[in-house]
Parts: C-alpha cells; sequence; structure tokens
C-alpha cells in the first residue's frame, strides 16, 4: 500500500485574530507530528493556480470578491469568524492544490491514499460565500476535479467533522454523481443538514445528539451511512477529516476519543479496499483542542497507512 501527506509551512501564514480557534497553531502542531512521525510519507504541495478548477465550485461573483480583496496589513472580516490576511489567500489555494495534488497521486493506481494537512479548513464554504472559518470548498472541488479528470461515475465525500458541511452539501445538492455523507452535532452551527435534506437522492445526513459517545458515532457510520453509500458505487473516497467531536473539543459537545478516531478511520479504510480499489484522499478540517487534534490525527494517519 501506497500512502503520502500532502504538508506545506505556508498554512501557518493564514492569521486569525487571537483567541480564534482555527489558529496557525493547528497546522504548526501538525507539521511538527507528521515531520517527527511520518517523514517518508512526506510530500510537500507544489502550489499551482487552481483557478480554473476553483470556478467549478465557487462562482464568479465570490471569486471577484475574494481576488479583489487587499489587505494592506490587516485583516478582512469576511464574516462573524472568517477572516482574511496577507497570506490567506495563497495558503487557501494551495489546499486546493494539495487535494488536486492527492487525489493525482491515489488515483495512479489501486490501493493509493493520501492525507492533506491543510487549512484553511473547506466544507463551510459556499458557492457563492466564505463561511465558518473556510474560503474554498476543498473536498467539493477535488471531488469536481475527480470526477471530470478521471471520468468517473461517483465520488463521494465523507465528512465526520462535529459540523454539517453546508457548502459541500449546496455544491453537489444536485450532482447526482457527486456523493455527500455527513455526521453532525445538531443542534451547532451552521444549523444545517437535517435527514431530510437528501438533494437529488445524494445526500445522506445523520444528525448526532450532544453528549453523543464514539461507540454510537461510529455505528451510525457501520449501520446507516456505509451501506447507502455502497449502494452509489463510489470510485474514489474523499474524506472530511474534522476532529472537532473529540471529548476535549470547545466547540462541541460529543465524547469521541482519540482512539475512536482510529477505530473509524480503519472501518473507512476497509470500505474503501472492498469497493473503490483502495482509492482515498483524507483533508483535515476542523479540530481545536491541539493535544486532542495531534494526538486523533496521528490515530487517523496510522490507519490510513496500515
Amino acid at each position: 500500500m501506497y500512502f503520502k501527506i500532502f504538508y506545506h509551512d505556508i498554512f501557518e501564514k493564514h492569521i486569525v485574530p487571537n483567541g480564534h480557534p482555527e489558529r496557525s497553531d493547528r497546522i504548526k502542531t501538525l507539521n511538527e507530528l507528521i515531520i517527527y512521525n511520518f517523514e517518508p510519507y512526506l510530500k510537500k504541495i507544489k502550489i499551482i493556480d487552481p483557478i480554473h478548477l476553483i470556478k467549478k465550485i465557487h462562482n464568479s461573483e465570490y471569486l471577484n470578491q475574494i481576488y479583489s480583496l487587499k489587505t494592506n496589513g490587516k485583516l478582512i472580516q469576511l464574516d462573524q469568524d472568517t477572516f482574511f490576511s496577507e497570506n490567506t489567500l495563497i495558503a487557501a489555494e494551495t489546499a486546493v492544490s494539495g487535494i488536486i495534488q492527492a487525489i493525482d497521486y491515489v488515483m495512479k493506481k489501486d490501493n493509493f491514499k493520501a492525507f492533506v494537512c491543510s487549512r484553511p479548513p473547506g466544507h463551510h464554504a459556499e458557492p457563492d460565500k466564505a463561511m465558518g472559518f473556510c474560503i474554498f470548498s476543498n473536498a467539493a472541488i477535488g471531488a469536481k476535479y475527480a470526477l471530470e479528470k478521471f471520468d468517473l461515475n461517483q465520488v463521494a465525500v465523507l465528512d465526520f467533522d462535529v459540523h454539517h458541511g453546508n457548502g459541500t452539501q449546496k455544491s453537489f445538492e444536485s450532482e447526482p454523481n457527486l456523493i455527500y455523507a455527513s455526521t453532525h452535532e445538531m443542534p451547532l452551527f451552521p444549523g444545517t443538514g437535517f435527514s431530510e435534506e437528501i438533494g437529488v437522492g445524494n445526500i445522506i445526513n445523520e444528525p448526532i445528539g450532544p453528549s453523543t459517545n464514539g461507540k454510537t458515532f461510529i455505528d451510525v457510520w457501520k449501520f446507516k451511512i456505509l451501506p447507502r453509500i455502497k449502494l452509489h458505487n463510489p470510485e474514489l473516497l474523499i474524506i472530511s477529516s474534522g476532529f472537532d467531536a473529540h471529548k476535549d473539543d470547545p466547540l462541541s459537545s460529543i465524547n469521541m476519543t482519540s482512539e475512536d478516531y482510529k477505530n473509524l478511520t480503519n472501518m473507512i479504510v476497509e470500505f474503501a479496499n472492498k469497493n473503490c480499489k483502495g482509492r482515498l484522499v483524507s483533508i483535515l478540517e476542523g479540530g481545536y483542542n491541539l493535544n486532542a487534534l495531534n494526538e486523533s490525527v496521528k490515530f487517523h494517519i496510522d490507519a490510513l497507512i496500515v
């Protein structure tokens, strides 16, 4: 089995206000983790101009707004919790570059897998706006790219972040060849992701109540989501890997442990191996307690490598 971690230090230069949960320390601690523990698997992202790919998901009005922003050394607030600094655009473009290169890598041969260690996250960014710390909808852009570049019939995004990926869903809801499945705490930001939201039969939402434990969380994937994903016969899986359902995370009240993420990832890897020729790309989304994030990502990568 072949595995790569796609990373870059530019992600540390996307700046947010002091006290903001989606801070540079998240990627700094993860870069230290992967360099120390997983150096043989590292692949530095080559920064490309991904605008033609971003346009497949985001509309011209939004992109014109983002690409015309001038920070003049200051932070620009895009919504109540999404900020734009001098290096935000290049960081967001590099995150897109990373998932594109990861997809190119895993599609080379059966049983290739990859993890994209990037920020800002992406799954809240809607086609027409930034939202929830997110600038570009990385997983959605990657899925659309894979569908077209490799002439695939179905690509599935599996989102276990504790917040619903409204941006990914919005991008997919009229696209029958793109499947989106999510577990997420409810009620919680962004307030979307009800089970009745099914798109054109390609959207699977399984809201989870506060204080849910790890076993129940994993069982939802095992018994409710993955069997439905199998019916779509995806040829590639993309995981929106948020680790903020952890019991120590400040933004949620689900009780996942770090080791639960290894068990969940093992299950998804087994599914990919049986149903998608082992082709799987994971990209970082949330996770805001640094110790919990570090532990959970290590378990996640360990499971991807095996």
